[in-house]
C-alpha cells in the first residue's frame, strides 16, 4: 500500500519554468503565478500584472450603480503587497519601437532568451 512517501516520481521535470507576465495577467492568473514563482528554477519574464487580486466585493452606490471591488489585500509568500502591484518579475520587458514593425513579441523573445541563457 502505497503512503504520502512514494508520492511523485523521480523522473519529474527539473529544468527552468518561465512565466511570461503582463498587464493582462490579473486575478486567479496572478495566483497561479505566485504559485509557480515557489518553484527556485522559476523566471517570471515580463511587465507588471495587473494587481487586481483579491475577493471582490459587490458594492452598489447612490443612484443604483452596481461596481466590484477587491477588498482583501493579498500578500505574496515574502509578505509583499500584491493589490495594485502586481506579481514579481525577474527579468523585464521594454519595448522597443523596432519590435512592432518587425512583428516581433518582446515578451516570447525574452522567454527564448531565458531558455537559452539557462541551458548554457
Amino acid at each position: 500500500m502505497a503512503g504520502p512517501h512514494h508520492l511523485g516520481s523521480e523522473n519529474y521535470y527539473k529544468g527552468n519554468v518561465i512565466l511570461i507576465v503582463d498587464n493582462q495577467t490579473e486575478s486567479f492568473s496572478e495566483y497561479l503565478c505566485m504559485m509557480l514563482q515557489k518553484n527556485p528554477k522559476a523566471i517570471t519574464v515580463g511587465t507588471s500584472s495587473s494587481g487586481a487580486n483579491g475577493n471582490v466585493h459587490l458594492y452598489e452606490f447612490p443612484g443604483g450603480v452596481m461596481t466590484f471591488l477587491t477588498g482583501l489585500g493579498v500578500l505574496d509568500s515574502n509578505y509583499f503587497p500584491m493589490n495594485g502591484r502586481g506579481v514579481k518579475i525577474d527579468v523585464s520587458v521594454l519595448f522597443e519601437t523596432n519590435t512592432i514593425l518587425t512583428n516581433v513579441d518582446p515578451y516570447l523573445s525574452k522567454a527564448i532568451e531565458q531558455t537559452l541563457c539557462a541551458v548554457l
